[in-house]
């Protein structure tokens, strides 16, 4: 459950991945956005401002996060403390993402498909995105890249095959019917 919670999380902040979800802080939760820094490309100042819906709020809150407004920097989950060494952080990371990655690994195994990461719940998001007609240039925005063409690497590794099967299993993961 554990695993499937911060899956679908994922995927409700447009294929976040869980470095950044796991370092979200209440000053990252605003009304109608999640704002943050990308900690993979941080180096670059990829900001990155998620719309959020009441469903990820509850997500957030089904995951044991806190939102509290008025401690806004304290982190959301309470995997991290502020008094944490760096080496900590990434240990502490590291091990929240196996035990995240063995969870879907195991829904994966119990439903007979293939094993999937974390990871790949970015590239499906983005997958399904290009299915129903975003450009380069939004899902650029949308994924903190700082150059269009890392973005269209993404859509040149899309076939119509993968993106039926991305479109169908994502309606059949969250129960969403057009």
């Amino acid at each position: 459950e554990f695993a499937h919670k911060f899956a679908l999380l994922s995927f409700a902040m447009s294929g976040a991945n869980m470095a950044d979800i796991l370092a979200l802080k209440n000053r990252n939760i605003l009304k109608d956005r999640i704002s943050f820094t990308r900690q993979k490309t941080e180096r670059v100042d990829s900001n990155v401002a998620i719309p959020i819906a009441d469903s990820t709020r509850e997500l957030i809150v089904g995951n044991g996060g806190v939102l509290n407004p008025d401690k806004p920097n304290a982190y959301v989950f309470p995997f991290y403390r502020a008094d944490m060494s760096e080496k900590t952080l990434k240990n502490t990371r590291s091990r929240i993402l196996k035990k995240i990655n063995k969870g879907i690994h195991e829904i994966c195994d119990s439903l007979g498909m293939e094993p999937f990461t974390t990871y790949n719940i970015r590239h499906t998001y983005v997958s399904l995105m290009i299915s129903k007609g975003a450009t380069a240039e939004q899902m650029m925005s949308l994924l903190g890249h700082k150059n269009v063409e890392t973005t269209k690497i993404y859509f040149n590794t899309v076939t119509n095959q993968v993106l039926d099967v991305a479109s169908n299993l994502i309606d059949d993961v969250l129960g969403r019917t057009e």
